[in-house]
């Protein structure tokens, strides 16, 4: 077996590159840029955006290995291993458009969508690009392999029927599962919503990111904002952030507590509505505290599991790891 593999993570506005050992799935080394896909995908369009599709995977793939030089630079001996990538560079705006796997999907991850490449004398390494899985009006690209990577974990605790797993991100994920399969899945836009309102207009003045721990004062207006997404309507509530400040009813800390539980109990307050057996949090440690605050707020916490946020932090490359084996059998992994 191979010691070592590069998993990369490649979003719209973000790009994290993980050195793993492949026997353990701990984190090597790290290397982080906001080099996102969308920024690559206008440079590729100011560059030549009419070139044929060797070109672009070319042109997508020179960008990456400017970071992963970085990283094995850094870290002698790593050698030609192999790089996984995951989320949105399988997209219309990524180095090529990878078809999605289909609902219901397995979340064993046996019929993931996924392209190999072998060695090429520019980029020196084999690689595996995985695309996402879409339903009738959603899609999902990176979240996927973070679902095959708790599968396991969901097996053995007997929640792979009439279960959801709570995903949060920019973008958060409920998905619906049943019979060991992902049937269906819904996405809130929640941390694009607070990061908006978080940097622009009369909302950014009126908040500020409390200290960390947070103390009762903080939490109460937590719990104040999720208490208020069930008494109006959405458009309404968000511009109480802004009388909150106006009237010096709460700090600009307490205040962006309390927009931060606006936005997550709307999110959450629909799960009762779809009676699942098993509710399944799996966040990382950025967003954990919050919404396990807010299931318990809420009184959903009776039948919820939560996984520990540094599971969840291997839950992608393991993921990863399950899907790509199937091309990467000739690597040694």
């Amino acid at each position: 077996m191979k010691d070592y593999v590069i998993c990369c993570d490649w979003g719209t506005t973000n790009l994290r590159i993980r050195l793993i050992d492949a026997a353990n799935l701990m984190v090597i080394d790290e290397e982080l840029s906001s080099e996102g896909v969308s920024s690559v995908f206008d440079q590729w369009n100011e560059k030549d955006g009419n070139a044929d599709l060797s070109d672009r995977i070319h042109f997508y793939l020179t960008r990456l290995k400017a970071y992963i030089d970085k990283l094995t630079d850094r870290n002698a001996g790593v050698g030609t291993v192999p790089v996984i990538i995951s989320g949105m560079a399988s997209s219309s705006v990524g180095m090529m458009e990878l078809p999605y796997a289909e609902l219901p999907f397995p979340i064993s991850g046996e019929y993931a969508s996924a392209y190999y490449l072998a060695i090429t004398h520019e980029f020196g390494r084999p690689m595996v690009l995985l695309s996402g899985v879409k339903g009738d009006e959603e899609v999902m690209r990176g979240e996927e392999s973070q679902l095959i990577g708790i599968a396991d974990r969901l097996e053995e605790g007997n929640q792979t029927n009439n279960t959801i797993v709570i995903l949060p991100g920019t973008h958060s994920k409920h998905v619906y599962i049943d019979q060991g399969q992902m049937i269906g899945m819904r996405t809130y836009i929640t941390g694009e919503l607070f990061s908006a309102l978080a940097k622009n207009g009369l909302t950014k003045e009126s908040i500020k990111p409390p200290a960390i721990p947070y103390g009762k004062n903080d939490w109460d207006a937590f719990h104040a904002g999720i208490v208020e997404s069930g008494k109006s309507d959405m458009l309404s509530a968000l511009f109480k952030v802004r009388i909150n400040q106006l009237f010096n009813k709460m700090a600009k800390e307490e205040n962006y507590q309390f927009m931060s539980g606006l936005l997550i109990g709307s999110e959450l307050r629909n799960l009762p509505c779809n009676k699942p057996d098993h509710i399944v949090l799996c966040s990382e440690a950025n967003l954990f505290e919050y919404y396990a605050h807010a299931l318990e707020f809420l009184g959903l916490n009776s039948n919820t599991s939560y996984i520990d946020p540094e599971e969840t932090a291997q839950a992608t490359i393991r993921g990863q790891l399950k899907i790509a084996k199937r091309y990467l059998k000739n690597e040694g992994i």
